[in-house]
């Protein structure tokens, strides 16, 4: 008797995307993935059926962690296993099984890819000098790999999905269940989150013990303590400096522009709130009001001319974090926070990216852990993973413009983890 089953591939973000497969329950995992290879020719062309990666997933179609691409996968199928060990009557309207391709398979795909066309430029090229012969196998090249240029920007993302899913994997299995990934930090109650444990620390006195007041109680303090600094003034002077930089069709500059737009109306409307509010209900607003706060916080850490030197930008309004270890202490008083950033490549300037990026993030938590009072050391630590070695050295200069309170040391390795090609 035959079953039916719903294959979607591994970042797939839509239900939409989703196939059948109808398979004899007799049979097994192994005729399983010839019969998907069967089912999708074109998408595994040049791919060995025995190299797909089959999860048992059981999915709603408009299950949430779809589209947000947060799913665990922990259940590999093995080739060996029976369909019927498996599914007797899967569930309708939900997929059942994740579909993934090993990077190495991928990677040899796309150099092969590029060895082919240069074999067809190199080939015209001692057949003929007239440029129209070249162009013309060139042409007939792109037409035979179907678009090409939408293929390989595929191809690119699905290996950084790939070695993504490795390294949260292996990191997990290294740093223990409390190393936890994806977090997507926007106001300021996320970053008191993120950057300080659930014990009442020893200068804290709230009125209430419980999590809910603690949390409130802290956050208020980082209002305060954003306030103080006169962090508005420093983001206002980000912006005014984005808007000095000559206009073209740079994208960069594009979203430079966009985002000190964004940040003139943030601020600007809490002015108008401040005109008619508390002091405490200014605060409220303030840490309430989604990446106000971010923004705040990051223009303060960031110089602006050394973050556009560094092709950086220099305020965020939402901040992204791959990794985060926990967060502890001896007596409460000397803090350690751990963040790690994901990079596929071990390039130098993909290294340098994630090293600025990881500063930014743990220099933001040192100054949330500085508001909660004076007596605090802190150690930020960050761990940057990449699929080989790198010989890459972190560079003093990489540094330049990120500001770290006075309070905090701050180390960065770079840590080769996942699958390695």
């Amino acid at each position: 008797m035959s079953v039916t089953l719903f294959c979607i591939f591994q970042g797939a973000s839509e239900a939409s995307e989703a196939f059948p497969v109808d398979i004899n329950r007799s049979l097994t995992v192994g005729h399983l993935k010839d019969a998907i290879k069967a089912k999708k020719p074109n998408d595994f062309a040049g791919i060995d059926a025995n190299k797909l990666k089959l999860w048992k997933v059981e999915i709603p179609s408009n299950h949430k962690d779809l589209i947000q691409g947060q799913l665990v996968l922990d259940d590999e199928l093995l080739a060996v296993d029976e369909i019927q060990e498996h599914w007797t009557a899967p569930k309708s309207k939900h997929i059942h099984i994740i579909i993934g391709i090993p990077l190495v398979t991928l990677t040899n795909l796309c150099f092969s890819f590029l060895l082919n066309t240069a074999q067809v430029i190199a080939e015209s090229r001692v057949e003929t000098d007239d440029s129209g012969s070249i162009m013309k196998k060139i042409d007939q090249l792109r037409t035979k790999n179907d678009q090409l240029e939408t293929k390989i920007d595929q191809l690119g993302t699905t290996l950084g999905d790939v070695y993504e899913l490795s390294a949260r994997s292996e990191a997990s299995k290294i740093h223990g269940p409390h190393y936890t990934s994806k977090f997507e930090i926007v106001d300021l109650n996320g970053l008191v989150r993120l950057a300080l444990p659930r014990k009442i620390l020893p200068s804290e006195s709230p009125k209430y013990s419980s999590q809910a007041f603690v949390s409130s109680y802290r956050v208020h303090k980082l209002s305060n303590y954003i306030y103080v600094n006169r962090m508005r003034e420093k983001l206002e002077s980000s912006i005014k400096f984005i808007r000095t930089l000559p206009i073209s069709d740079s994208d960069y500059i594009k979203n430079l522009y966009n985002l000190a737009e964004k940040a003139g109306v943030a601020l600007k409307q809490w002015r108008s709130h401040e005109h008619n509010s508390t002091s405490s209900n200014n605060k409220l607003y303030l840490a309430n009001t989604p990446s106000l706060g971010i923004m705040l916080m990051t223009s303060y850490v960031l110089d602006a001319e050394k973050a556009i030197e560094n092709n950086q930008a220099p305020f965020n309004t939402v901040l992204d974090v791959d990794f985060r270890g926990r967060t502890c202490g001896s007596n409460m008083s000397d803090m350690t926070v751990e963040l790690g950033e994901i990079k596929l490549s071990s390039g130098s300037k993909a290294i340098k990216k994630a090293y600025r990026q990881l500063l930014l993030r743990l220099a933001v938590l040192g100054f949330v852990i500085e508001a909660m009072g004076d007596d605090f050391k802190c150690n930020l630590i960050g761990k940057i993973f990449v699929p080989r070695t790198s010989e890459i050295e972190i560079q003093s200069s990489w540094k330049d413009g990120i500001t770290f309170p006075s309070s905090t040391n701050c180390h960065v390795d770079i840590v080769v983890i996942g699958e390695k090609y």
